[in-house]
């Protein structure tokens, strides 16, 4: 009986002093001032956030929030700016949080962050007549476009090689895409999904996104406070769960991804965060002083799992390229003068043979049409011909007469098909 007294008096004054401490911390936390927010978007980031024809702010990520902060009782105000003066005005306490800031190690010196809500990935984007990037090897000596502070400056500011002078700085995605189709810099690093997107609207045909993975880092999007603010991070994590858990998460992805990607999260993992975050909010106050430590392994976690979900992808990828190599292997030792042509006459191809007939480099060539090549007698036919194929698909069979080196004439046996894609349309000769 004395043994037990014993434990419980101990049991006591270690929870006295456990509450006290907590006590202290809790009064030296930021906390949630009133019940009204004010965060930041950036514009032309579609679909994440951007500003719709009736000025408003719009998009997946204003969606999401608008819904945690209404499940909270919350009142928001959202104002558009550079993710430049987004950070600034975060950090100098102008604004309470940010809906979409991609975790990493640097900025989680700064920052503190919920579980991701949705992952991105970065692609590289050049124009279509110049050498694409399949590796970081190819950057060097390369000027790069990325947004101020982006997640993507930070991983060029990691790589040895690219120099500060080599980086272009911009403060939109659609400035970045500008900037490269009308001839500054060599490529541009942003989110693939929202550069092909801005492509696509800005009509921008020139420019296109490199197959190549960047393994190094990702984006898995949080919602994101000042350093220590965790008051306001345990409000918005709660209001997530509950988002996820009455599905309102899911009708709010589908009408802005639905038609364009996957869900980059799956239901048993949002399940997983679900009862994690059902669990955080129900323990008790002696367990907020370790909450934010597990926080940030649960993110690291996150991050982990969803980088798997590319695996299959990137093998797929792998395959195709070394089934290309395998192709401009045999097409470079074969006797025959073989080229690619797409729908605007430039040549795509070209192989050695080809390379050789015109004393040309292969750099040279590709991205020309015939006007470079043949007297323009010539190109009249060759440019009939090439329509024939394309716009009827129509093999085209014919002889051509060339003067090449050393004033020798030839007749060689010109062969062109229509190569059809899986939709039987017409794409390149």
């Amino acid at each position: 009986m004395l043994r037990f007294r014993r434990f419980v008096l101990l049991t006591l004054q270690l929870l006295y002093m456990t509450l006290t401490c907590l006590y202290a911390q809790e009064q030296n936390e930021p906390s949630v001032h009133g019940t009204r927010l004010k965060t930041i978007i950036v514009d032309d980031y579609y679909p994440y956030t951007f500003v719709n024809k009736d000025e408003n702010p719009d998009g997946f990520s204003v969606d999401l929030m608008k819904a945690v902060t209404r499940v909270m009782g919350i009142e928001l105000t959202i104002s558009v700016d550079t993710w430049e003066n987004a950070l600034q005005a975060l950090l100098a306490g102008e604004i309470d949080f940010l809906p979409m800031m991609a975790y990493s190690i640097e900025r989680d010196r700064l920052f503190d962050f919920s579980v991701p809500h949705t992952i991105g990935y970065d692609a590289f984007f050049s124009r279509k007549n110049s050498r694409k990037i399949r590796r970081i090897e190819d950057l060097k000596g390369k000027e790069v476009i990325v947004m101020k502070n982006d997640q993507a400056h930070d991983y060029l500011n990691s790589i040895d090689f690219i120099k500060p002078g080599n980086i272009i700085f911009v403060d939109t995605i659609s400035e970045a895409l500008r900037l490269l189709a009308s001839g500054r810099g060599d490529t541009a690093l942003m989110p693939k999904l929202v550069g092909l997107i801005q492509v696509d609207q800005m009509k921008l045909n020139n420019l296109e996104a490199s197959t190549f993975v960047i393994e190094a880092y990702n984006r898995p999007f949080s919602f994101a406070v000042v350093e220590g603010n965790q008051v306001l991070l345990e409000k918005l994590s709660q209001g997530l769960s509950i988002v996820e858990a009455t599905k309102q998460y899911n009708i709010i992805y589908e009408t802005w991804f639905g038609g364009l990607v996957s869900p980059g999260i799956s239901a048993g993992t949002i399940l997983k965060y679900v009862i994690i975050s059902i669990l955080i909010f129900l323990i008790t106050a002696s367990t907020l002083a370790l909450w934010s430590f597990t926080l940030r392994k649960k993110v690291v976690k996150r991050t982990a799992d969803l980088e798997k979900e590319i695996q299959e992808r990137k093998r797929a990828e792998q395959a195709l390229m070394e089934s290309e190599n395998k192709l401009s292997a045999i097409l470079n030792n074969v006797s025959a003068y073989i080229f690619i042509k797409d729908l605007n006459y430039r040549y795509t191809y070209v192989n050695k043979m080809m390379c050789s007939l015109f004393n040309l480099s292969y750099d040279e060539i590709v991205g020309k049409t015939s006007e470079c090549l043949f007297d323009p007698e010539l190109c009249e036919q060759i440019t009939r011909e090439d329509k024939r194929v394309l716009e009827q698909g129509e093999a085209v069979t014919s002889e051509k007469h060339l003067n090449i080196s050393g004033g020798e004439r030839r007749t060689y046996l010109v062969a062109k098909l229509p190569l059809k894609d899986e939709n039987h349309t017409v794409y390149a000769i």
